[in-house]
């Protein structure tokens, strides 16, 4: 299992952290093996994220999508009484 977490630093700059667990190949070479793959999918990723400029799009309208999550907390305090953490 894979968890990545991201942390913005500055509009520009993200921190990334990974964390895997595993219960196969524990050895000193699997571990290797697993280095390396995870080094060749963030340099796939890097160079793809390095081009992405988000600052520089215009605001987005909400989309459909997006409706129910913005709903979702009112909804539930309204019929419930229940104030969600997001």
């Amino acid at each position: 299992m894979v968890h990545f977490y991201a942390q913005p630093i500055t509009y520009a700059r993200t921190g990334l952290f990974w964390k895997v667990t595993r219960a196969y190949d524990l050895t000193p070479d699997g571990e290797g093996k697993i280095m390396q793959m995870e080094s060749f999918i963030r340099s796939q990723d890097q160079a793809q994220v390095s081009k992405q400029r988000p600052w520089e799009m215009p605001p987005m309208p909400i989309r459909r999508v997006d409706e129910a999550l913005i709903k979702y907390p009112t909804t539930t305090k309204s019929r419930l009484g229940i104030i969600p953490r997001l």
